[in-house]
């Protein structure tokens, strides 16, 4: 995904006391959730207290499995600087991607007061108790990059999700690859199968690889940071020493394994295709000439999140029909509304025609044209 500065003012909420809410334990089907503690974190009272003194409309809080991927980060930052725009003031509850830490926070937003609930969900399907305990409150929640499984449970729970089209991300990863390999060779492949967006990326590759028998998937790790995508980098060129490529769902994943490949001098070997779009990985695509670091799809965290913060604002002041969504699905009911923003291919040749993360960018503006195509 895009560039964009680390820190921004990640506010974890404290309140000096434990609240009731979801605990983590085994729920047997047809029992109601049972409650555990979220304790929240020492400055958020004095933050929440700000936000009423200095004229806010209220709060909205931004439920993250994360607060340490780059492209998460941005996303986070855009919900912050629309919030503002519009007079509201955004917190962070981040879950450390712990699923039973993100549902017991749930709780701890309700009982704070805030006005909407911007969630990138762990568990597709384990969110759901949260989203029920939100909609019963009165509260909208909009799901970003980490969405609501479509199922019948889901309905009614969310006013959206807004997110990158994390399937074509995917394909067109694999797209690249059977290219770039013309259609032969051993390749790796680095997902997370426990979090939406990475399976559906994966699950794009793989739509397009089945194609190309001549291609093998021969190598599987899990990795979304650093130092999970150096390790398993390390252990798929001892295990696999013909190896040609590597898939990784994340950039962070992928610069762990650039480095592995320096290390182990099989720079003009193996090459490296990616997701996010992240500063370090168009660092590494420039100065490996596009030949290791060669790929990576660009996420746009600067539009999802402005695109989800503005369809949760427009839902808590009642303006429904400028909820925005530009997806159908065709045969199979949709439970509820989708906005998809198109990925970006960035490659040695697209890279200067890139705005990185940092521009402010309209979804409509957005050229999804692989190079290999033109």
């Amino acid at each position: 995904m895009r560039k964009i500065a680390k820190a921004t003012l990640m506010i974890l909420l404290v309140l000096g006391i434990s609240v009731g809410v979801f605990a983590g334990g085994q729920q047997q089907p047809g029992e109601e959730p049972v409650f555990g503690e979220y304790e929240l974190e020492s400055d958020a009272k004095e933050e929440l207290d700000k936000a009423k003194e200095t004229g806010y409309k209220g709060v909205i809080a931004l439920s993250y499995d994360t607060t340490e991927i780059p492209v998460v980060v941005a996303q986070q930052k855009a919900n912050m600087e629309t919030a503002e725009k519009y007079g509201y003031k955004a917190i962070l509850f981040d879950a450390h991607f712990d699923a039973a830490e993100q549902l017991n926070s749930f709780q701890t937003m309700i009982q704070l007061g805030v006005k909407g609930i911007v969630c990138s969900a762990i568990d597709d399907k384990g969110i759901i108790p949260a989203l029920k305990l939100a909609e019963k409150a009165g509260i909208p929640v909009v799901m970003e990059d980490g969405g609501v499984a479509n199922i019948p449970e889901a309905k009614g729970l969310t006013i959206g999700y807004v997110g990158a089209d994390n399937f074509r991300a995917g394909e067109l990863a694999g797209e690249y690859i059977a290219w770039r390999l013309k259609g032969k060779g051993k390749i790796g492949v680095m997902g997370y199968r426990t979090i939406t967006a990475a399976y559906e990326r994966e699950n794009g590759l793989m739509n397009v690889l089945r194609h190309y028998p001549g291609i093998e998937a021969v190598a599987y790790g899990e990795a979304v940071g650093v130092p999970a995508g150096l390790q398993n980098m390390q252990d798929f060129i001892q295990r696999v020493p013909d190896l040609a490529a590597v898939y990784c769902c994340n950039d962070p994943g992928g610069e762990g394994a650039y480095q592995a490949i320096l290390a182990a001098g099989k720079q003009d070997q193996i090459f490296i295709c990616a997701n996010d779009g992240d500063p370090l990985a168009l660092q590494y695509i420039k100065e490996s000439n596009g030949k290791t670091y060669a790929y990576s799809s660009a996420q746009w965290p600067q539009v999802m999140g402005k695109v989800a913060m503005e369809n949760l604002i427009a839902a808590i002041e009642g303006r429904d029909k400028d909820i925005v969504a530009n997806v159908e699905i065709i045969g199979t009911e949709q439970y509820f509304p989708l906005f998809y923003v198109a990925p970006f291919p960035i490659t040695i040749d697209t890279l200067n025609d890139y705005p990185e993360w940092t521009v402010p960018m309209d979804f409509r503006d957005i050229d999804a044209s692989p190079p290999w195509w033109k």
